[in-house]
């Protein structure tokens, strides 16, 4: 009889507990988060799932090559980055060099000549124009006389010690294949001893209306271009990382009275024929200690930088090779890292 009592005195404070037990909250609340976390910083348009980014090239030593990429930044942050690079095999020297460039917007002004001409040069992100700007009006008097004005725009892409690579130019009757005036593109050389001190201009030209990477306007006579303004915009394509350039200028014939006289000029400021402040059209191999062109960078190397919030920015690695290169097949990497 003992034990049954005791059974159920066993079993009536279970029962007690439980209920007491169920009237107990686990907690005050809970909350749960599923987040996909996505990279911050993208190299061209990748995240590092898909690293490397694989390209190829044939390359001869002595020779230098860019490609373009770019980076964008997904976060809301800042982020400090650093580039490293590394190779296989590894290089103990300067066989291979490598650069990392990004654009840089490229502006000019001058003015030239006892009559002034106006020169402007301007970069619009992927051309670069060049505004000529003659004097056709004065404060108490507009040119007089269907005068003429030259253009003549000379663009050196292999630096100090080099030729030209091509003449931009309104035809000043050079070749009489093409009316004067019209606007042609003249290659250079290669050498100095090709052709007249390496110019082609009387003989090989083409029209830039057949260039879709060269755009002029202006036309040489009062007549047809009373305000005196002339355009040329090149692709930057075209330009590299950067060039330089020279401009040969000229008031001609045909303005009379006392306003506006014939008059040659050139930015630089050159020394032509019979000392006229012209281009020097017999010594055009570019010499940064006169200067005779004027140097024009559209791009700055680094190694570090900040990416913005939500900023892209666009930027080439350049590999540079020895001369004396030895012949085999080489990896280079190119390592985007977040600053310690």
């Amino acid at each position: 009889m003992n034990r049954k009592k005791m059974l159920i005195a066993v079993l009536a404070i279970a029962l007690l507990v439980g209920t007491v037990s169920a009237l107990l909250i686990p907690h005050f609340g809970q909350v749960k988060m599923t987040t996909t976390v996505t990279q911050a910083i993208l190299l061209d348009g990748k995240d590092y799932t898909v690293m490397p980014i694989e390209e190829t090239a044939s390359v001869i030593g002595g020779e230098t090559f860019c490609r373009p990429h770019w980076l964008k930044s997904k976060t809301s942050v800042p982020v400090e980055l650093q580039f490293e690079t590394s190779f296989s095999p590894t290089l103990t020297s300067s066989e291979i060099t490598v650069r990392y460039l990004k654009p840089v917007e490229y502006s000019f002004t001058a003015t030239v000549g006892t009559q002034p001409v106006e020169i402007d040069v301007s970069d619009d992100g992927t051309h670069i124009t060049w505004t000529i700007d003659y004097p056709l009006e004065a404060p108490f008097e507009e040119a007089e006389g269907n005068g003429k004005m030259t253009v003549g725009l000379i663009i050196a892409l292999d630096g100090d010690g080099y030729g030209p690579a091509f003449q931009i130019h309104n035809n000043d009757g050079a070749d009489d294949t093409f009316d004067w005036g019209t606007w042609l593109y003249s290659p250079w050389g290669p050498t100095i001893t090709d052709g007249w001190f390496g110019w082609h201009s009387g003989d090989d030209n083409t029209l830039v209306t057949e260039l879709d990477w060269v755009t002029c306007t202006g036309g040489r006579s009062n007549e047809e271009n009373p305000d005196g303004l002339f355009t040329i915009t090149i692709d930057k394509s075209e330009l590299g990382m950067g060039f330089h350039w020279a401009l040969n200028l000229a008031i001609g014939t045909g303005f009379y009275k006392t306003y506006l006289t014939y008059e040659q000029m050139s930015y630089p400021v050159g020394n032509g024929f019979m000392g006229t402040p012209a281009f020097e059209w017999d010594n055009p191999i570019v010499d940064e200690n006169i200067p005779n062109y004027e140097h024009a960078v559209l791009a700055e190397e680094f190694t570090e930088l900040t990416l913005q919030p939500g900023e892209r920015i666009d930027f080439y690695i350049c590999y540079s090779f020895d001369l004396l290169i030895k012949p085999s097949t080489y990896t280079i990497y190119s390592t985007v890292n977040p600053t310690p």
